[in-house]
């Protein structure tokens, strides 16, 4: 059962690695063009502070895209840098927080439930069998007790067998 829940688990985990580094590196590219555009105009010392300390780089951004699923940071403060960046970008910040917590969060609890009952029901089958297992074995010793009562080999057992064994 374990071993079947952590195969789920990496299965899941890699969809939600897919998911946050598809948003990542969209986000990123957002925030580069952003911040190039402000270096050029010479602005670019008014840049919003949460631009850089959630969305400077990939595996900061990958990051705080894992801390914003995992309610490690509140959604609101990247959600204001993005949307400084532009609408559009806040706009897909919201969708990502949509798909992660509503689509993948419910499918991997799911896909847990899922196997967890399978794997349940898998080894009660087990426990079944073995118990008819045993059930077979004690009727074979009961039977074996009852041929040696049964001295002539009639199939019955007498009061004197009894008596004599």
């Amino acid at each position: 059962a374990l071993l079947s829940s952590m195969r789920t688990l990496m299965c899941s985990m890699l969809i939600l690695t897919f998911v946050i580094f598809f948003f990542g590196v969209v986000f990123v590219q957002g925030v580069t063009e952003y911040r190039q555009d402000r270096f050029g105009q010479g602005t670019s010392d008014l840049i919003h502070p949460g631009i850089l300390e959630f969305f400077g780089n990939l595996p900061v951004t990958f990051f705080a895209l894992f801390l914003v699923a995992s309610d490690g940071v509140s959604w609101y403060s990247p959600w204001k840098a993005l949307w400084e960046v532009d609408e559009l970008y806040g706009v897909l910040y919201v969708v990502y927080i949509a798909m992660v917590l509503f689509g993948v969060m419910n499918v991997v609890t799911s896909v847990f439930v899922e196997s967890a009952i399978m794997s349940a029901q898998h080894y009660k089958d087990l426990i079944i069998q073995e118990k008819m297992h045993e059930k077979e074995i004690a009727m074979s010793h009961m039977k074996q007790v009852f041929r040696q009562i049964d001295f002539d080999g009639s199939g019955e057992i007498t009061a004197t067998e009894m008596e004599e064994f």
